[in-house]
């Protein structure tokens, strides 16, 4: 996933619907690095979920939309923003395979080599 830094931008979000719309004028999976003092105008009004990977994040939240949702990841010392095309809340399946999937091609990627590894290896 393609990381854009916020100190690029000439607008900074003030809470979670400005930030939505900011992204969704960037192309799709980009995410958008974040100063954590952004977090205390944005997280208070999202929901602090678990259902997606943490990929090193401390917590992770998401807002209420269907579509187009936006999903916020907490490190240690700065926020990561991105839009999912589906919110996992209400649509687990179409999100695995809509956003999930797209966002962590590169892994998936790594599996088939790995299983097609693994059955090269027992044919020989």
């Amino acid at each position: 996933m393609k990381s854009l830094n916020v100190d690029n931008l000439d607008f900074f979000p003030k809470n979670p619907s400005e930030l939505r719309e900011m992204l969704l004028d960037l192309p799709y999976c980009v995410d958008v690095k974040l100063p954590t003092q952004f977090g205390e105008h944005i997280l208070p009004k999202l929901q602090n979920t678990r259902l997606g990977l943490l990929k090193g994040a401390e917590k992770e939240y998401r807002d209420y939309n269907e579509k187009d949702s936006l999903h916020v990841r907490v490190y240690n010392g700065y926020l990561k923003a991105y839009i999912d095309r589906k919110n996992p809340i209400y649509k687990p399946f179409s999100h695995f395979l809509e956003d999930f999937f797209v966002q962590n091609l590169e892994f998936f990627i790594v599996f088939l080599m790995f299983i097609n590894f693994l059955f090269v290896m027992e044919i020989l």
